[in-house]
C-alpha cells in the first residue's frame, strides 16, 4: 500500500527542479542575449567629395546627352523646365568624379535665334547661360554603368524673360542645345528647334 503523504513528499522535490531549471534557463538566455547586445558608434559615411582646383580629361567613354522634353512650343513668360537624360553608350562603367549633387549645375545651356541650318558650333555666336551654381559647389561620385542614364531637369530662363514689359528675349524660334559643365569629359547635345509665340 502506498503511502501518500510520502509520495507527495518524493514529487514535491522534481515540481522543484523542474521549476528551478525554468528558471534557470530564463536567466542564461537573458545573460546570453545581453550577451550579444552591442553598442556602436556612428560613423560618419562621406557624400560630398571635397572640391578639387583640375580634373583630369577621360578617355575613350561615349556619353549620350539628349532632350527628353517632348513639348517644343513655349509661351513667353511661362515658368519652363525640361529634362535632359545623361546615358553611357560605352561597354565600360565610367566614373564621373566631379559630378554637382545640385543636378541642375551639370548643365548649361545656349540658344540663338533661328535663322538658317546650322553647320557647325561656334560658342561666340550663341548666348550663353550658365548655371546659378550652389554654394558651397559640392560634388560627389556618379558612377555609371554601360546602358545607365539619369536625369537633369533645367529651366528655361530666356522663355520667362520674353514675357517681360521690356523682354530682353524677342518671340519666335530658337535654337536650344544643352552641354555638360565638367571638365572632365565634353558632352553636348544636338541642337532642337523650340518656338516662342
Amino acid at each position: 500500500m502506498i503511502n501518500l503523504k510520502n509520495s507527495c513528499y518524493i514529487l514535491l522535490p522534481a515540481r522543484k527542479q523542474l521549476l528551478l531549471l525554468f528558471i534557470l534557463g530564463v536567466c542564461s538566455i537573458t545573460v546570453f542575449m545581453s550577451g550579444c547586445v552591442r553598442t556602436t558608434k556612428n560613423k560618419e559615411v562621406k557624400t560630398r567629395v571635397p572640391q578639387r582646383k583640375t580634373y583630369a580629361k577621360l578617355r575613350n567613354y561615349r556619353l549620350k546627352l539628349e532632350l527628353l522634353t517632348a513639348r517644343r512650343r513655349f509661351y513667353a513668360g511661362e515658368d519652363v523646365k525640361i529634362t535632359y537624360r545623361l546615358i553611357n553608350l560605352g561597354k565600360k562603367s565610367l566614373r564621373l568624379n566631379e559630378w554637382y549633387m545640385n543636378e541642375p549645375d551639370n548643365l548649361r545651356l545656349y540658344y540663338m535665334p533661328y535663322k538658317q541650318q546650322l553647320t557647325s558650333f561656334n560658342p561666340k555666336k550663341w548666348i550663353l547661360v550658365d548655371p546659378d551654381y550652389k554654394q558651397p559647389p559640392s560634388r560627389f561620385e556618379l558612377v555609371m554603368r554601360p546602358k545607365n542614364s539619369v536625369l537633369i531637369d533645367k529651366q528655361l530662363p530666356f522663355v520667362k524673360a520674353a514675357g517681360e514689359d521690356n523682354p530682353t528675349v524677342k518671340r519666335g524660334r530658337y535654337y536650344l542645345i544643352a552641354e555638360l559643365t565638367l571638365n572632365s569629359v565634353d558632352v553636348r547635345s544636338k541642337p532642337v528647334i523650340i518656338s516662342i509665340p
